[in-house]
C-alpha cells in the first residue's frame, strides 16, 4: 500500500488527538506556505461525523490557537482535494475566525497564490492544488 492509500484508507479516526499523517502534512504547509507561524497544537484528524469535506472549530473558546480541523475521508478522494482543503482550513487559522470567508480570508488566499501553493508541483510532484 502506498503512502496515499495509507492516509486515506488506514488512518484511524481518533477523538481529541491529531491523525499523524494529516498533521504531518498540516506542519509542512505551515513550514511551505505560512512560514512556520500557525500554532502547532492545531488537532487535524479524520472525522466519520464531519457532513462536508472538512471543518476546523474552535476547542477552547479561551485559547486562540486551540483549533479542530476535521476532514470527512470520502469527500477527500484525491491529494489535491485533501490538501487544497487542509490550506483552506489553515486559513482559518490565520485569521483566527475573523471574518469567516471575508476580507481577511480572502487577504490569505491572495497571500498563498503569491506563495506557489497552487502550482503544479509546488506541494506533490505533478500535482495541481486548487
Amino acid at each position: 500500500m502506498d503512502w496515499w492509500s495509507e492516509l486515506i484508507d488506514g488512518a484511524p479516526m481518533r477523538d481529541g488527538k491529531s491523525t499523524p499523517e494529516l498533521k504531518r502534512w498540516y506542519r509542512k504547509l505551515n513550514r511551505m506556505f505560512f512560514g512556520g507561524t500557525l500554532p502547532d497544537n492545531v488537532i487535524v484528524r479524520w472525522d466519520a461525523d464531519e457532513p462536508d469535506v472538512a471543518c476546523t472549530e474552535k476547542r477552547d473558546k479561551d485559547d486562540p490557537t486551540a483549533y479542530v480541523i476535521g476532514f470527512n475521508r470520502k469527500k477527500n478522494p484525491t491529494k489535491s482535494l485533501l490538501l487544497s482543503a487542509m490550506l483552506h482550513e489553515m486559513i482559518h487559522c490565520a485569521t483566527e475566525f475573523k471574518d469567516e470567508h471575508g476580507p481577511a480570508f480572502d487577504k490569505w488566499h491572495k497571500r498563498l497564490v503569491r506563495r506557489g501553493a497552487f502550482k503544479k508541483g509546488a506541494v506533490i510532484p505533478d500535482v495541481t492544488l486548487f
